[in-house]
């Protein structure tokens, strides 16, 4: 039997990695489970830098991109940020894709040269993500991949 996320909190099943068993609260019972991995994702886009840029220290910035190929005009999109020496963020977005959002958190000015590959975006999985609605003060900090170390410094 497949279990989808969808029918986990509505028929109260608890998925214990630990012990290779599920424990379904409504019926008082215990399966035990075998987990598989699912298949590789989505092919990649690979976004770009439209134009060269520089970010002052300390500053926040929509970053214009682009994209060689058209982006998928079906369904949600998700951009996951590549190491490129800004703080980006990590986010849905959908075939209209035209800037991304990014921090320089450093005390230096950050140079972004035309074409730099800052992430890339593939069809998103919503069976690998969670939502995340209250309760935690900066969520927008679990979606930042900060540098790790800094690339472009004039």
């Amino acid at each position: 039997m497949l279990i989808g996320n969808d029918i986990l909190q509505p028929k109260k099943i608890d998925i214990l990695t630990s012990s290779l068993t599920a424990r379904i609260s409504s019926g008082g019972v215990t399966v035990p489970i075998e987990l598989k991995a699912k298949g590789s994702r989505s092919i990649t886009h690979p976004i770009h830098a439209v134009a060269t840029m520089v970010m002052p220290p300390k500053s926040t910035a929509m970053i214009p991109v682009h994209s060689i190929k058209s982006l998928p005009s079906r369904g949600d999109l998700f951009f996951e940020p590549e190491d490129s020496g800004l703080s980006l963020y990590a986010h849905l977005v959908d075939s209209s894709l035209s800037s991304v959002l990014a921090k320089n958190n450093s005390e230096n000015k950050v140079r972004i040269p035309r074409n730099l590959r800052l992430g890339h975006v593939f069809e998103a999985d919503f069976n690998n993500y969670l939502h995340i609605t209250s309760g935690v003060e900066d969520a927008a900090d679990l979606a930042i991949r900060t540098p790790r170390r800094q690339h472009y410094n004039n």
